[in-house]
């Protein structure tokens, strides 16, 4: 089981391998969205390492899409937190969505997290 740390508003602003090379793969279609970051710590796999679960915020869609990142290190610098598993997750903390769009964010991932474990 993996200990939650706290979840952040952000933008999905890169993903590159570690040594700064953009990567398009299928977490390339999220870059831009703004929406929630969930971060957990490992306790069991890779203790002390961390990982994240982002969920956009897209109001008008039918269903929630989701990525979540294996485990790596977590590093925060200003506005931005870096996730680096091997690849390079980049994130922009912010105030990006309305209080509306936020709620039913919210609402839609823990509503239906049962379905993601």
């Amino acid at each position: 089981m993996a200990k939650y740390i706290e979840h952040k508003e952000v933008r999905f602003t890169e993903i590159t391998d570690l040594n700064g090379n953009p990567i398009i793969d299928r977490h390339y279609r999220y870059i831009g969205l703004a929406g929630m970051l969930c971060i957990y710590e490992s306790e069991h796999r890779a203790p002390g390492k961390h990982f994240v679960y982002f969920y956009p915020n897209e109001p008008y869609s039918s269903e929630q899409r989701w990525f979540n990142t294996i485990s790596g290190e977590l590093i925060e610098t200003g506005n931005k937190i870096y996730v680096e598993t091997g690849e390079r997750y980049v994130f922009e903390v912010g105030n990006y969505m309305s209080e509306d769009d936020r709620v039913l964010l919210w609402l839609n991932v823990f509503c239906n997290w049962n379905r993601r474990i």
